[in-house]
């Protein structure tokens, strides 16, 4: 109905008066709009109409969903068995874990108090796979099947392929595997390593106040800790 990622399946009309699973009549709703309906909030004839035409069909990336996982003023990215951390609480503004041609794909920011987290994961084509914007995540509508487990998120793009899985922390995000680009460079997390262009390969590294850079040296903006370097861009 407002096309958040968070979903759970329900029974339009209740399955002690449906009697059965049929697929007919099973729809998705996230997790408010579904205690919503079971407490009577959200009539029946609203659901059928929201199955009928769903919100994201014809959208590019799913409805908002908030993210309360992080807390306090140090973050963590874990990137395969390498890990970013930083205390933002030490006067600096924010933390970057990897930055591309001038632009972070990993960084986090403290305001007024919180601690807010951005990640910005893209496919060959350059079109969004999963965006987290000030701890707001939205993702793809053209995954072949997602799947929320507790506090981890898990994206397949075809048949038995995942496309990448994430946990979501108290500190930041751990980027379990998957594979992403970042204008035209392509990224990986495979058994834990954590792999660029030219198949640059790091494991377990461990950097504090520093991060990752790629891509064009006249746009670097930081002080890298580890520099991938540039390499030519895939185009789609």
């Amino acid at each position: 109905m407002c096309g958040a990622p968070v979903i759970d399946y329900d029974h339009m009309v209740e399955y002690a008066v449906a009697g059965s699973h049929d697929a007919d009549n099973i729809t998705l709703l996230c997790t408010q709009h579904h205690a919503e309906k079971t407490r009577k909030r959200l009539p029946l004839e609203k659901v059928l109409a929201a199955d009928a035409a769903p919100y994201n069909a014809g959208r590019h990336v799913t409805g908002g969903h908030l993210l309360e996982s992080f807390v306090g003023s140090n973050y963590a990215f874990n990137v395969g068995t390498n890990l970013f951390m930083a205390d933002l609480g030490e006067g600096r503004s924010q933390g970057i874990a990897l930055n591309v041609d001038g632009g972070n794909v990993f960084s986090a920011s403290i305001v007024d108090g919180e601690l807010l987290i951005r990640a910005f994961l893209r496919d060959a084509c350059n079109r969004p796979l999963l965006r987290i914007h000030d701890n707001e995540l939205v993702h793809t509508t053209a995954g072949w099947d997602v799947v929320w487990e507790a506090n981890r998120l898990k994206m397949w793009t075809g048949d038995r392929v995942v496309g990448f899985e994430i946990s979501f922390e108290r500190e930041g995000l751990d980027i379990i595997r998957g594979e992403w680009w970042a204008n035209g460079l392509k990224f990986a997390v495979v058994d834990g390593a954590f792999i660029g262009m030219k198949n640059t390969t790091f494991i377990d590294c461990q950097v504090y106040n520093g991060g990752f850079y790629a891509g064009d040296p006249q746009l670097m903006r930081i002080k890298p800790a580890l520099n991938f370097g540039d390499a030519p861009r895939y185009i789609c």
